[in-house]
């Protein structure tokens, strides 16, 4: 008896989504990303493997929880050993989606990095498989041993998303071929659940969620002030938290993490400043270790007001309807934000420290201004999401 063509088992692959993040912002592009993905696979007859792929040492260690009956998830852990093997395990997939986990395709945390997460896509150019690039941002590419490979890369992906304009510019200069669609960061459709803290967030005051970042604190993974903040942090946080201390009657103060490690010496976690700062000031809360992007959005979604150094701690307010304050330390926070048409951020690399404070703090007091502005990007934010569904839909009906 003849199969029924239908049967056939379509593979796609996975690169730069982490599940199991413990930098929440990057397991929130996860499941949103999945979230829209499986959506559109569940309106077709076929069955679909999807395929987690990422280094030895990464955190997957669970991704059944997306499975459905018609949708398998796996991890394939590959290494510096295996790229032989790895080369034959993308000639079974038909096509492969990367993210690079929203902002690394890029050489501004070291070459390093970049490399490490460029051969993976190369790889699947040489496999000839369709490689589509995720909305995220592109750059900046300042060697030229990176600038030759992302135009290699750029130029024989089969689609490019980008998250704001100027990643697209910055991809576009080194196009022959090819074109960007802009569209915009795929967390912001990440779902959450409104009541899961309704017991421990009271609301006999305005809730404010203060998102410091460990790593900006650290002064970078190299605690030199790496990434060239004209803004001193750490005298920032102190200042926000001394603003709120003169203020606790009318405040509820949260210090909400995005990003952490067990390690204490880790640059990269948020867990650093939340201790220094609770034990000066007490008056404010710790919110939970969250386990999931899910429970951090439920979280933040109470607070009345948040700002945040985390991009995807301040998506998640945003699209929660919460008044929200980034601040800006990258390239990736000017460009989302400046989309969406929505002014009001701190700029780490370009305000000066007390201009930041005073700016932080006429925000607060201002609310009004921030939520009119706010309103009017959740439209952009729909019809920008929308765009992106619909491109989904067609390049997934290419699938055989």
């Amino acid at each position: 008896m003849l199969c029924d063509v239908n049967t056939k088992k379509v593979n796609i692959g996975l690169f730069g989504l982490n599940a199991n993040a413990s930098n929440l912002g990057c397991a929130a592009l996860s499941y949103s990303f999945i979230g829209l993905l499986t959506d559109e696979l569940e309106t077709r007859e076929k069955d679909y493997e999807i395929t987690f792929y990422d280094s030895d040492n990464a955190n997957l260690t669970n991704v059944s929880m997306f499975n459905s009956e018609k949708i398998h998830f796996r991890i394939y852990r590959y290494s510096k050993k295996k790229i032989k093997e790895l080369f034959y395990k993308l000639r079974e997939e038909d096509m492969v989606f990367d993210f690079t986990a929203g902002d690394s395709f890029t050489d501004y945390y070291g070459l390093d990095r970049f490399v490490k997460r460029t051969f993976c896509k190369t790889l699947v150019i040489i496999a000839r498989k369709p490689l589509v690039l995720g909305p995220q941002t592109y750059g900046p590419f300042e060697s030229i041993i990176s600038k030759v490979w992302a135009r290699f890369i750029f130029n024989r992906a089969s689609h490019i998303f980008a998250r704001d304009v100027a990643s697209q510019k910055r991809t576009e200069a080194l196009l022959v071929r090819n074109t960007v669609d802009v569209v915009t960061d795929v967390a912001f459709s990440l779902k959450y659940d409104r009541q899961m803290y309704t017991k421990l967030v009271c609301n006999n005051k305005i809730n404010v969620g203060l998102n410091f970042s460990g790593l900006l604190y650290s002064g970078g993974y190299t605690k030199d002030n790496q990434f060239g903040l004209t803004v001193n942090y750490k005298e920032y946080c102190k200042e926000i938290m001394e603003y709120f201390s003169s203020r606790q009657k009318q405040y509820n103060i949260w210090l909400i993490p995005h990003a952490t490690s067990k390690d204490k010496d880790f640059p990269d976690n948020d867990l650093i400043p939340i201790d220094a700062l609770l034990s000066k000031y007490r008056f404010a809360m710790a919110a939970p270790n969250f386990s999931t992007p899910i429970e951090a959005k439920s979280f933040i979604s109470k607070m009345d007001i948040f700002t945040g150094a985390r991009m995807h701690a301040t998506i998640a307010a945003f699209s929660a309807g919460v008044i929200t304050i980034p601040f800006s330390y990258s390239v990736k926070f000017e460009g989302l934000y400046n989309e969406l048409d929505y002014p009001y951020c701190i700029h780490g690399k370009s305000d000066q420290t007390e201009e930041a404070i005073k700016k932080t703090i006429e925000y607060i007091e201002n609310v009004d201004c921030l939520r009119n502005a706010q309103e009017k990007s959740l439209k952009i934010i729909n019809d920008k999401m929308s765009h992106f569904k619909n491109d989904i839909k067609l390049i997934v009906s290419k699938l055989t």
